[in-house]
């Protein structure tokens, strides 16, 4: 690799880019998150990433939404597991919204040691907007537009 060329993951991990990440949500886990090696399972990190996901949108939109009403759908994720985490450290998942499209937004989260700020996880995911009545896709209102953009401090509507 030379020296002009970066790399994708390490620039999607530095520590140095979690100030980027307004919405922090601490997080607290359960004997059962744990593999045999005192690892948190994969699986959890997702978990974790839907709960933050959720805070997000109701912290900002002040909607608390009920089953069958959330208009948002997940149709790509692609997550880096980085760094393990371990039993007993404190852990804070990051999230941003980073581009809002005509039906979707997608989102950038990050697992963090609280301390430390090393990245353990991070995942790009791609949400549509759904019409919760018809259970098709939808044009993303401008109430949530204006909300997360005045939020995240810039305009991130599609061009």
């Amino acid at each position: 690799m030379s020296s002009t060329t970066t790399d994708p993951i390490k620039e999607r991990t530095d520590i140095a880019h979690n100030d980027l990440f307004r919405h922090r949500t601490p997080v607290q886990l359960r004997f059962n998150d744990f593999d045999i090696l005192g690892h948190v399972n994969n699986t959890v990190h997702y978990e974790l990433m839907d709960l933050a996901k959720s805070k997000y949108y109701i912290d900002l939109t002040g909607e608390n939404f009920v089953v069958g009403q959330v208009p948002l759908m997940i149709v790509h994720a692609s997550t880096d597991f980085v760094h393990q985490a371990l039993m007993g450290e404190p852990l804070t998942m990051l999230t941003r919204v980073t581009r809002i499209g005509n039906k979707s937004i997608t989102m950038e989260q990050r697992l963090i040691n609280s301390d430390t700020g090393e990245v353990k996880s991070h995942c790009v995911s791609v949400q549509a907007y759904i019409n919760v009545l018809t259970g098709r896709s939808d044009v993303v209102p401008q109430q949530w537009r204006d909300i997360i953009n005045a939020y995240e401090g810039k305009d991130l509507n599609a061009k």
